[in-house]
């Protein structure tokens, strides 16, 4: 609104000095370059005035870069985190299928050896899931800041699928802790096998499929990452 404020005002100071102007009764040798002195005159303010013509372009030209190269930098930066996430989640769909199992074995009496040890790993990679996820979230709300709401909407599949596999496994880690009473270890147990069968709603394939399913709801960004990148 205080732009198109400054447009009308621009074209009314632009009416009126036209108005003014015209109602002005100008010499008959008004245009009329009497001596060389007044030409040198005329010159230089055609000159002037050529040179500042050119010295705002080149400021818009100079703006446009910047634009440009940030950018580009930030397409760059998405870019590099968008492949750690990636990776973190491919992880993450692993450890749930894992996980279950153990969980389904366990309900069917079967005794888990070094189970303390697994659920440390299983922490470590948890751990190192929330960072990537934490990182590429931050990235994505500079990305809708700078280039529009529209990327928020094509980060909403890998982070709805990341999610799911997150929280199956933090219900894996809670049951896995110890402590639990017989009962609230059956409820947890059958929490995370929910947990897996929501991870199967999405992608219920191998891990080679996995990794082309993960390429397929990225395919958006991946494009817009192009475009950003090549431009």
């Amino acid at each position: 609104m205080g732009k198109d404020w400054f447009i009308w005002f621009g074209c009314v100071l632009l009416f009126g000095a036209g108005a003014i102007w015209g109602g002005v009764k100008a010499p008959a040798d008004f245009f009329v370059i009497k001596n060389v002195h007044d030409l040198s005159e005329t010159i230089g303010g055609f000159a002037t005035v050529a040179a500042l013509l050119a010295a705002v372009s080149g400021i818009n030209s100079w703006k446009r870069q910047i634009r440009a190269a940030e950018d580009h930098d930030l397409a760059r930066r998405l870019a590099v985190s968008l492949s750690k996430y990636k990776a973190s989640v491919i992880s993450s769909w692993s450890y749930v299928r894992v996980v279950v199992s153990e969980v389904k074995a366990s309900d069917a009496g079967v005794v888990i050896e070094n189970s303390e040890g697994y659920r440390n790993l299983v922490r470590v990679a948890r751990d190192s899931i929330l960072l990537a996820r934490a990182e590429i979230e931050s990235i994505a709300l500079e990305c809708v800041a700078v280039w529009g709401e529209s990327y928020e909407i094509k980060f909403q599949k890998i982070l709805m699928f990341e999610d799911a596999c997150t929280k199956c496994i933090d219900r894996y880690l809670f049951w896995n802790s110890g402590g639990l009473s017989e009962v609230d270890s059956k409820l947890f147990s059958r929490g995370i096998i929910a947990g897996g069968v929501r991870v199967n709603g999405f992608y219920a394939g191998d891990y080679d499929g996995v990794v082309g399913y993960v390429k397929e709801i990225t395919c958006d960004i991946e494009a817009a990452l192009s475009e950003k990148l090549l431009s």
